[in-house]
């Protein structure tokens, strides 16, 4: 009469503090490891979205750097030929006088 309930139901004995000590033991030992498995996993991911981000973050530059290429290219291209369509600048200087003294 003195087992407990669940002992009766499960029909088995009742467990003494040794073993159940050891079992607590088990159990804490056993969730330390799956809390260092779930940690170093979730470490990884981190680590790869730094990756991934870092990554991004370089084609990202690359782009802006080319862009600015590109940029620099085309102005270079339109002062050349601005260069060659007006061969003295001071034509070019006497042309916007020229404008305004029409306006007068």
């Amino acid at each position: 009469m003195g087992r407990s309930v669940t002992a009766q139901v499960s029909n088995s004995e009742d467990f003494n503090k040794g073993q159940v000590a050891e079992m607590a033991k088990k159990d804490e030992d056993f969730s330390k490891q799956e809390a260092d498995v779930y940690r170093s996993r979730i470490a990884r991911i981190y680590q790869e979205y730094q990756a991934k981000k870092r990554q991004d973050e370089e084609k990202r530059k690359q782009i802006l750097v080319q862009e600015e290429q590109k940029k620099q290219e085309a102005d270079a291209f339109m002062q050349e030929k601005k260069d060659r369509n007006s061969p003295n600048a001071a034509i070019d200087k006497s042309r916007a006088e020229i404008k305004n003294y029409g306006a007068e």
